[in-house]
């Protein structure tokens, strides 16, 4: 203890004592505390010149071109529009009837192209790996089956166009005169 004592007063430090029991315990004393930063005229210029330096920045960075998705169906099919609720229903095959009464054939385009998750989490909400769960479920119990995948938006345009009773979606940029658009998700 004695050791410690005469290393504690080369350092400054003092032995205080602590708590009933206890003859003396070794602590250090308090920092004070640092002072706290003004919030001066200069700072807050400083501050406001940084957060518009970064805002310009954000808004010069090229973005990717955001692509609105839309729902198509064949020009003889005898639907005009549907709702938001009605198309849930057909591609998370609930029901797969237009208003009319005829059956529709709904396709989707492959996993692995990201239009297709776009399109559900704009439908929906939901991510594309929640969507594969629900339709894992809905496969194991018997209950229906996902839509077609076809094997690219060229060949989603060919199935709609060929098919008056199918329906798909694709980019609004890549509409043309064989489909028809029937709704848009991100309206």
């Amino acid at each position: 203890m004695n050791r410690l004592r005469q290393i504690f007063r080369r350092t400054g430090m003092a032995i205080l004592p602590c708590g009933v029991g206890n003859k003396s315990a070794m602590s250090v004393p308090p920092r004070p505390p640092a002072p706290l930063p003004q919030a001066g005229e200069g700072r807050i210029v400083s501050r406001l010149a940084t957060f518009v330096g970064l805002l310009w920045l954000v808004l010069l960075l090229p973005h990717p071109a955001r692509a609105d998705m839309v729902v198509i169906v064949s020009p003889q099919c005898d639907a005009t529009a549907l709702t938001r609720r009605e198309v849930i229903n057909i591609f998370m095959g609930r029901f797969r009837f237009l208003p009319s009464g005829h059956a529709v054939k709904p396709y989707d385009l492959p996993a692995t192209d990201p239009r297709k998750a776009r399109f559900y989490l704009a439908l929906t909400g939901k991510e594309l790996s929640e969507i594969d769960a629900y339709w894992a479920r809905l496969v194991l119990t018997g209950n229906s089956s996902p839509p077609d995948e076809t094997t690219s938006t060229d060949g989603m345009l060919e199935k709609i166009a060929r098919n008056a009773w199918a329906i798909g979606y694709i980019e609004r940029s890549q509409v043309d005169k064989r489909v028809r658009v029937i709704f848009e998700p991100e309206r």
